[in-house]
């Protein structure tokens, strides 16, 4: 009997290898942010360049979401807002795969790691050393997300069952690349006299 327990374990354990070597099943990120209702406008921009698509292809290697809330959205300053509505379609993705990295990295690895200069899906969309972001945390408690031109926390976790985590975040993570030279208020520049 135990012979045969030990070999239904093993063809158990063999077909779970399978699965993960395929890529196992996929989890449906956009599904998973929807239904958490504070992050529509991220899941528009998933869903309008196709990212979607390029998710389920990563998701086999791991992959780590930092996605703004609603809320984040609207605490952007007029110009940078209004900056990030001309986007063209290809920015516009290249904006999202900046708050999204291959690998899982929980919480815990997040809190006790310091990270300078981790690629995102933009990263290697690019091919170059571009769109990174650093990653710290202070006390080993709160987790920083800075892009050089804003500085993140994150708020709670979304969803975390490996190999996907997904993050909110307090602020849209603005690319140097893409917002480096955006003013983060809308005062009229001083004159020098």
């Amino acid at each position: 009997m135990a012979e045969k327990t030990l070999r239904l374990l093993i063809l158990v354990l063999l077909c779970f290898d399978v699965a993960a070597a395929h890529g196992g099943p996929s989890v449906n990120i956009t599904e998973k942010l929807t239904a958490d209702n504070h992050f529509h406008i991220a899941v528009g921009m998933i869903i309008g360049p196709g990212i979607d698509s390029d998710l389920k292809d990563v998701q086999h290697t791991g992959v780590t979401l930092f996605m703004p809330e609603n809320a984040a959205y609207g605490k952007l300053s007029n110009s940078r807002s209004r900056h990030l509505k001309l986007l063209p379609i290809r920015d516009k993705k290249t904006l999202i795969q900046a708050h999204i990295c291959r690998g899982y990295y929980n919480l815990h690895t997040l809190q006790s790691a310091k990270i300078p200069s981790q690629m995102t899906l933009a990263s290697e969309d690019k091919k170059a050393p571009s769109f990174l972001l650093n990653i710290s945390s202070i006390n080993g408690s709160v987790v920083v997300i800075s892009t050089g031109v804003v500085e993140a926390v994150i708020t709670r976790t979304v969803f975390d069952h490996y190999p996907v985590v997904i993050y909110a975040v307090s602020k849209v993570l603005l690319p140097k690349e893409l917002f480096g030279t955006i003013p983060d208020n809308d005062a009229p520049p001083t004159l020098c006299v």
